[in-house]
């Protein structure tokens, strides 16, 4: 924990991470300059340092060839030429080289004889090639500059000047090859001031300068070269004769020289191959370890608690990742100017070569653990897009280009949709055609219907939910992966959900609390009013001579009994909205139920004028419900027709049976006008009687429904005018 925080032992293992690196690198730029003399047991005599040494005198050598064949050699030249033959002279360097030609003769060298075995394994510097030209010039100059010293006063050519000598040797040489051969072949073409295309030659015997010729037009001079009439210049036709430098080491190394030392440094080497692999490996290894540790570090701060960016891991991404680009290239570009003469031609030196490789090596040790770092750390922190430029340009622009097509009416992106479809067929179509544009555009309609089949199964998800809504499940619908017109659609009827579960459950909550405050406040009422009615009971006993008591006495035993038989429907009315009522099913007759009930209620609907007309089976109609709750259903109608119905009119009782049902209808005329709905006739201490003179408590219809919901049945009400019809629905019993 310490560790990962402590910014001095971080930056120490990343400055041990890139030695460790550039070291090794160091070791394996040796390892594989040397690979053949290390471990393919080649001899020590075709190392590359060997080579290097070779390439660097070869040079030497064929300066000092081309001194020996100069003809007019000054007195510097001449002590440079004796400085040369004495340092390569065979008691003075274990190089051993020989000068033949094509035909393999000997030609010079430091030793004779024919060649040894050494000399075909010095590897890959065995042969150095040249020939008899050290350097060519091609040039426009004054031909009277070259002249003297060349040329005597007999040996000296014609000269022909002409303002355009071109023209002039062209219609020369058409002459003279059509026949006439007046002209001399071997004049030289000039113009007025005596300048024309040189051809200077720097060989072994000296300088040689040639110029435009008939004969120079027509044939090859002993270097190779002809004079190009239309392109105004000399071309180099055939080779000239090539010599071979051949060069190897003296196998005894007898003579203490900068090869020796290079053959002993190599034999060294070749000792100490295994441990110097085992390093190489070591450096590797303990690189990867520290760069490891490096990376799991990376993004811990003292003082911070969790991971903690520092402004390096801040740069955005794609701007570090441009930087490591470029600084790759440049460090590309340097080891490629350089890479010939590193591992081909071996011209610099080893401690040269070597610092090469562990400067490059460093450099990437840099690049690569800094990068390594700073990936982990951005991974951690969880920044590793989010901060790059072009990462935000292409989000901002999505997010615009998305609100942009969000913000659209479902019917513009369907048409819109549809436009591009038809002009990405018709551009298809007008860019590729035949064969090709069936297979793209089938290919584009393939997306298109994949697109509606995703579109359509997540619509029926959207209607199966909606059925779970309406069926009331409380669990939200699931709108992942949905596209954004049907998501939004979704997420509203979840809405719409949770706001109607809320208000059922508010709304049981506050039938739950009203059921409650009726039952306790009911209870509460009960021992008062027992006491009230008993004490009355009491009193009507007791011998009253005033008759104004005795009025008042009755007065109070009817309006005793009258609040005691409310108290008693606002405790059944609640038991029987909230279902705590106990529900016995039997096997009733529903006509013998009513036609009970109608002998009881006779007598008192008789006094209030009104006649029963009964409409009833002769046959039983069993019905399953419980005969108490039953029974206090058809007294509560049969009451209520009693109460309110206008005095002189009929009451019309019916049992109808049904293939699965059987129902109960009873229909009255109201003596007040019903001008309220049905359904609100149905709530709880309401009556049709607004003038509220009559002995009703207004839940008569309220517990008549809910006992006929215990008894799994239905019970309605009609009002047509003053006309007023109950019905009782009961399952029927097998």
């Amino acid at each position: 924990m310490k560790l990962r925080k402590n910014f001095l032992i971080k930056f120490l293992a990343f400055l041990l991470a890139v030695l460790c690196l550039a070291g090794c690198a160091v070791l394996a730029c040796l390892q594989i300059m040397e690979i053949d003399v290390l471990w393919d047991g080649r001899s020590p005599t075709g190392s590359r340092q060997v080579h290097r040494l070779m390439a660097e005198e070869y040079g030497e050598i064929r300066y000092m060839l081309s001194l020996r064949q100069a003809a007019d050699r000054n007195a510097l030249q001449d002590r440079q030429l004796a400085a040369l033959e004495e340092r390569f002279d065979a008691f003075n360097t274990n190089l051993h080289w020989q000068i033949r030609d094509n035909d393999d003769t000997l030609l010079h060298g430091n030793t004779e004889g024919d060649l040894p075995a050494a000399a075909y394994d010095s590897g890959y510097w065995h042969y150095f090639t040249m020939d008899d030209i050290f350097g060519v010039t091609n040039t426009f100059g004054d031909w009277h500059s070259y002249t003297n010293g060349l040329y005597t006063a007999e040996t000296l050519p014609a000269q022909i000047q002409a303002e355009d000598w071109p023209a002039a040797l062209t219609d020369a040489v058409s002459l003279w090859q059509s026949g006439d051969r007046t002209a001399d072949p071997d004049a030289v073409f000039l113009g007025e001031n005596g300048f024309t295309n040189l051809l200077i030659i720097d060989g072994p015997s000296g300088m040689t300068v040639y110029a435009p010729t008939i004969r120079s037009a027509m044939e090859t001079n002993e270097h190779g070269f002809r004079y190009n009439l239309s392109r105004g210049q000399w071309i180099r036709k055939t080779s000239s004769k090539e010599h071979h430098i051949v060069m190897w080491l003296n196998e005894n190394l007898s003579v203490d020289d900068a090869y020796r030392a290079v053959v002993l440094a190599v034999q060294h080497w070749h000792a100490s191959r295994v441990p110097l692999l085992i390093v190489t490996a070591a450096l590797a290894l303990i690189w990867l370890i520290l760069t490891i540790c490096l990376c799991c570090w990376s993004g811990w701060r003292k003082g911070y608690e969790g991971i903690s960016l520092c402004w390096f891991h801040r740069i955005p991404g794609d701007l570090l990742l441009a930087c490591y680009i470029f600084l790759v290239a440049l460090f590309g570009v340097l080891l490629s100017d350089h890479a010939y003469s590193i591992w081909e031609t071996n011209n610099i030196p080893l401690w040269g070569q070597l610092t090469y490789a562990g400067l490059f090596g460093g450099a990437a040790a840099v690049l690569l653990t800094s990068f390594l770092i700073t990936l982990c750390a951005r991974c951690k922190g969880r920044v590793l897009l989010r901060n790059m430029i072009v990462v935000r340009i292409l989000v901002g622009f999505w997010e615009t280009v998305k609100t942009a097509v969000v913000s659209l009416p479902l019917i513009w992106k369907v048409a819109v949709g549809s436009f591009a479809y038809l002009i990405i067929s018709f551009l298809l179509w007008v860019a590729i055609g035949g064969a090709g544009w069936v297979l793209l555009w089938f290919l584009l309609s393939l997306l298109a219907v994949g697109y509606l089949c995703r579109w359509a199964l997540h619509w029926r998800r959207l209607r199966e939910g909606t059925e779970a809504i309406i069926d009331g499940a409380a669990e939200r619908m699931d709108t992942a992966g949905m596209p954004h017109d049907l998501k939004a659609h979704a997420d509203e009827l979840n809405n719409l959900g949770e706001t109607i579960s809320a208000a059922v459950e508010e709304r049981m909550r506050s039938e739950h609390f009203k059921a409650e405050l009726i039952t306790n406040v009911s209870h509460d009422l009960k021992t008062p009013l027992t006491s009230i009615i008993n004490y009355v009971d009491l009193l009507k006993k007791e011998n009253i001579d005033n008759p104004r008591a005795a009025e008042y006495i009755e007065v109070l035993d009817r309006k005793s009994q009258r609040l005691k038989k409310l108290t008693e429907d606002l405790v059944e009315a609640s038991k029987a909205s909230t279902g705590n009522l106990t529900v016995t099913a039997e096997r009733l007759d529903l006509v013998q139920l009513t036609d009970q009930a109608l002998a009881e209620y006779q007598e008192k609907l008789e006094s209030r004028r009104l006649s029963i007309v009964r409409t009833l089976p002769a046959q039983p109609v069993w019905v399953r419900a419980d005969g108490r709750h039953l029974w206090r259903v058809v007294d509560n109608l049969l009451s209520n027709c009693a109460k309110y119905s206008l005095e002189g009119t009929r009451v019309y009782v019916e049992v109808a049976q049904f293939s699965d049902c059987a129902e109960l209808h009873i229909k009255n005329i109201s003596r007040e006008a019903l001008n309220v709905d049905p359904d609100t006739l149905m709530e709880r201490f309401v009556r049709g009687d607004e003038s509220r003179t009559t002995e009703g408590s207004g839940l008569g219809l309220s517990i008549a429904q809910s006992l006929t919901d215990l008894q799994e049945g239905s019970f309605k009400i009609d009002i047509d005018g003053d006309l007023f019809k109950a019905t009782v629905r009961l399952p029927l019993a097998e």
